[in-house]
């Protein structure tokens, strides 16, 4: 049986045109994805990050809402391509112009 997890049609609405992947997927199988995506073996690929205690407890978490992960990891959790992070530091160099050492800075 689902159960219903959104307050309002605004939010269901939302899930579903913004992270669904297709019309009969369900916020429960969303957390249950990311988690396994993000924390889990990733479908038998890699080592998990979390032990299979913590990742039921933290896909139960997300699925009461409890904690609610970023729009960018509920869009690509499951997906072939996941850009999770866009993020991208590099090592600052000394630059006598610029008047300090930012060596070894990240």
């Amino acid at each position: 049986m689902q159960v219903e997890r959104f307050k309002n049609t605004f939010a269901s609405n939302i899930f579903k045109q913004k992270y669904a992947q297709g019309p009969t997927d369900t916020w429960d199988a969303l957390a249950d994805r990311l988690v396994e995506d993000v924390c889990g073996t990733r479908w038998g690929k890699d080592r998990a990050l979390m032990s299979e205690g913590d990742r039921a407890q933290l896909a139960r978490y997300i699925k009461e809402m409890k904690f609610v992960p970023g729009g960018r990891y509920l869009w690509y959790a499951g997906r072939q391509n996941s850009y999770f992070n866009n993020c991208f530091l590099l090592r600052a160099e000394h630059d006598p112009s610029m008047g300090h050492d930012l060596s070894g800075t990240f």
